[in-house]
């Protein structure tokens, strides 16, 4: 039961969002965030047509957020520059992607002081869950 639970409360994202983003693709994007897994940053993720299944011929656009704890953000130096990396490498293989284009004037690496609780309820954290109906 616990398991379904949690697979009811997480974010859906549409069918054909998620067959834009091939095996190799989730392979660059999870090993683009491996350095965020000490929960040092938080990847979120704006579908502007995230209640859309789009035809092949429409693009999803999306803004992608790098949220950085605090104390991360103010006091290391090594850390943040990890983050910027990781992002830069992130947005650059999503938006390679046909059929995703991310907004790169929206995206960025915010501190976790300054991600408003609009945004967050505006974004989904990045899941590979999402992903996972794929065989």
């Amino acid at each position: 039961m616990a398991w379904y639970a949690l697979r009811a409360g997480r974010p859906s994202w549409p069918d054909a969002f998620v067959k834009r983003i091939d095996k190799d693709t989730e392979g660059a994007l999870e090993a683009a965030i491996e350095p965020l897994k000490e929960d040092i940053a938080e990847v979120r993720l704006g579908i502007v047509e995230k209640d859309l299944e789009l035809g092949d011929d429409q693009s999803y656009h999306v803004a992608v957020y790098f949220v950085v704890d605090a104390e991360i953000w103010e006091g290391d130096v090594e850390g943040r520059a990890a983050i910027s990396t990781a992002f830069a490498t992130f947005v650059s293989k999503l938006n390679a992607c046909d059929g995703i284009e991310v907004d790169q004037d929206l995206s960025e690496v915010v501190s976790g002081d300054e991600f408003t609780w609009q945004e967050t309820r505006a974004t989904d954290e990045w899941n590979f869950a999402n992903l996972s109906h794929r065989e």
